[in-house]
């Protein structure tokens, strides 16, 4: 088990040697941070956008419960009239 540790950061050091010896420390920065953030912001799309959206939802206020009844009645006449109009084309 810490041999496999010991393992892993010898190898990310060796890698961050290398990196160093092709890059100056400057760009090295620019280059994690720019991947860093990239990630960062895979990760985090979900809860911020279900944020944004409660947010969004608790100040506008979008929906009704009077809205949501005229909606209701409005889908019940749209019924009734198709049922009548279907109910008039049958022998």
């Amino acid at each position: 088990m810490i041999q496999g540790v010991f393992k892993f950061f010898l190898v990310v050091a060796g890698f961050l040697t290398i990196i160093t010896y092709w890059f100056s420390l400057g760009s090295l920065g620019a280059i994690f941070a720019a991947f860093g953030g990239m990630f960062l912001g895979w990760s985090l799309q979900g809860p911020i956008s279900g944020l944004a959206a409660w947010l969004l939802v608790s100040i506008i206020r979008p929906f009704s419960a009077r809205a949501n009844l005229f909606r209701a009645v409005d889908r019940r006449k749209r019924a009734e009239l198709f049922l009548n109009q279907l109910r008039d084309r049958l022998p």
